[in-house]
């Protein structure tokens, strides 16, 4: 079995943006995405995922007070495919920070 490895992490945007595009010669599979908060109001992330179109995985809200954290459980375990991309937007710009981690596998 393999061990997941760090694949992006960064801020979500209050526009809906890609966060983690599937590298071009492989699958890649998404073991955990943690949200945390780094303000105190509750924001709603919108999580995405796109193979040619986006389609909507789960509309999720982050508790606020600094640091507080959310699992996707939506996302784990999806497979993403060469050009795939997980993206995501928060109801607010820049207070949701996000980490995805997975495995990759070469084709």
């Amino acid at each position: 079995m393999s061990t997941p490895d760090h694949l992006a992490s960064g801020q979500i945007p209050s526009t809906q943006t890609a966060l983690f595009t599937g590298p071009s010669s492989g699958v890649t599979t998404i073991s955990t995405m943690v949200l945390t908060n780094t303000g105190e109001d509750i924001i709603t992330v919108s999580i995405y995922r796109n193979d040619g179109t986006a389609r909507l995985l789960s509309t999720v809200k982050v508790p606020g007070g600094s640091g507080k954290t959310v699992l996707v459980s939506s996302i784990v375990n999806a497979t993403l495919k060469a050009t795939n991309t997980i993206e995501a937007v928060a109801g607010t710009a820049s207070v949701i920070n996000y980490q995805i981690d997975g495995i990759f596998t070469p084709s």
